[in-house]
């Protein structure tokens, strides 16, 4: 249809059983809990600072529960995710100024109150260990350095702070099935640089002891964005690559700090 401005959003939540979709409200629709059963809804302005949550029952598609959450003055909430518990949120905050400020928040469900907020760096979405202790975020900036901080959510402070490379930027990391380890890919950045440019630096993957915080293997990918899984056994790591997926067989624990393949 025709439109002035920008055309209105509508959100349906879809069964996919009788293709029938039913209207959500109009808010920022987020993650699902992890039982599947709540669906989580928020608005969010720079003015106030607190932030509307509204929790929808996805059987009936009606809000069961809205509360205000706490945030720091002038930030806006862009994102938020169930801890694999449910017991906390986590928003990604930040205050567009050209340069966005982005930061990590961890809010208790049942209240809404803040636990925490997570400003050492430049952040992208968070991600949980399989059982929630541990939240794993990188920094994504292409002029400096590529970093991972990995935070104890129960004890709410910084575990450990993992130099990747002096001159890159970090995507976005994930667990092992067991949460033992974490991998991630990083770009060195090239002024001018392309990702599509075949000559460009090729890119690393890392895999992490979270215990201990160290860089046991470094694995040379090829050049482009990376996105990683593993396998449900933990045996075999996927990496993305343009026409290609490579399959890392990781049976044997990596043991040291060196560079292979």
């Amino acid at each position: 249809g025709e439109s002035t401005g920008q055309p209105a959003a509508a959100r349906s939540l879809w069964d996919v059983t009788s293709g029938t979709p039913r209207p959500l409200p109009q808010m920022s629709v987020s993650g699902y809990s992890p039982d599947g059963k709540i669906l989580a809804a928020f608005e969010s302005d720079f003015a106030g600072e607190t932030s509307r949550v509204d929790l929808i029952d996805v059987e009936t598609a009606a809000v069961s529960r809205s509360f205000r959450m706490s945030k720091p003055a002038n930030h806006r909430i862009y994102h938020l995710d169930f801890s694999p518990n449910g017991n906390s949120l986590l928003g990604l905050l930040g205050v567009p100024d050209g340069a966005v400020d982005w930061r990590l928040g961890l809010w208790d469900f049942a209240t809404g109150r803040a636990l925490a907020t997570l400003d050492q760096d430049r952040y992208q979405e968070g991600v949980f260990s399989p059982g929630g202790e541990i939240l794993a975020n990188a920094n994504f900036q292409r002029k400096g350095p590529a970093k991972i901080y990995l935070f104890d959510t129960r004890e709410r402070k910084l575990r450990h702070a993992i130099m990747l490379d002096e001159h890159g930027y970090a995507y976005r990391p994930v667990f092992s099935p067991d949460g033992k380890w974490i991998a991630i890919g990083t770009q060195r950045y090239v002024e001018g640089m392309r990702t599509i440019d075949p000559d460009c630096p090729q890119a690393r993957i890392h895999l992490i002891d979270v215990s201990t915080g160290i860089i046991r293997e470094t694995l040379v990918a090829p050049c482009g964005p990376i996105s990683l899984a593993f396998h449900p056994s933990g045996t075999m790591l996927a990496s993305s690559g343009y026409g290609f997926v490579h399959l890392w067989n990781l049976k044997d624990p990596p043991i040291g700090d060196g560079i292979g393949n």
